[in-house]
């Protein structure tokens, strides 16, 4: 599993397009969660939805605790 926050196929189950990285809730997140879809989504639960938030260390955002990794950089080492 490439990202624990989204259950569309790319983002599950890994992209060229998307990059990656372990959080501090030991779970997997891609760069477009990271970047809009868990910002966004915490927003609208707490119901005050604007934009996503400029400052990525927000509160809406869990903390990266590794470095981003591009998909086919993990899949070489899987394969490997």
């Amino acid at each position: 599993m490439f990202c624990d926050y989204c259950d569309c196929n790319d983002c599950k189950y890994g992209s060229k397009y998307c990059s990656y990285a372990q959080t501090d809730e030991d779970k997997n997140i891609c760069d477009i969660c990271y970047h809009y879809d868990v910002c966004v989504n915490a927003q609208r639960l707490a119901g005050e939805y604007k934009e996503p938030c400029k400052d990525l260390n927000c509160k809406h955002r869990p903390k990266i605790i590794s470095e981003w990794k591009k998909f086919d950089d993990i899949k070489e080492k899987e394969e490997a």
